[in-house]
């Protein structure tokens, strides 16, 4: 399919459950072990990766437009933005590991019955969270007329 008319991304399903099922086998390594500090490390780092792994197959998909905007999913549940709440969708890129690596940066605001007046949210997505290229997705929501803002380096 191509990119462009791509309108859901998530994490790989495949990548996801390889991360539950090593981290489930981490945990039983770690319990047939014998040695405590063994046992200590395979047991947080298996819980780690499960529960990493989980959460990547619970919120599916992360990002998603819909007719009236977008839908932004997280372990706290699904929230859907109109398109006059989202305030800014831009590609940034942050060095990490002596490079810089791409992510889409979304910033959403809402009336707020609060005396603050607004309520506003910034969701960066990189692209272990989309499944593909931030740049893409950025191309898919400019395709789907939302203004997507000039990349900043």
């Amino acid at each position: 399919m191509d990119n462009s008319q791509q309108t859901s991304w998530a994490t790989p399903k495949p990548a996801a459950w390889g991360m539950l099922i090593g981290g489930i086998a981490l945990i039983i390594a770690g319990i047939l072990s014998g040695d405590l500090a063994g046992l200590v490390l395979l047991l947080c780092g298996g819980g780690a990766l499960a529960a990493f792994g989980a959460g990547s197959l619970i919120s599916r998909p992360r990002l998603a437009i819909v007719d009236d905007g977008l839908r932004v999913r997280t372990i706290a549940g699904a929230s859907s933005y109109r398109r006059d709440e989202i305030v800014r969708i831009r590609i940034v890129k942050f060095p990490r590991f002596g490079r810089k690596v791409a992510h889409l940066e979304l910033e959403f605001t809402r009336p707020d019955a609060g005396s603050s007046g607004a309520d506003t949210r910034l969701v960066v997505f990189g692209r272990w969270d989309l499944g593909t290229a931030p740049a893409d997705v950025a191309d898919a929501l400019r395709h789907a007329g939302l203004r997507v803002d000039a990349p900043r380096d």
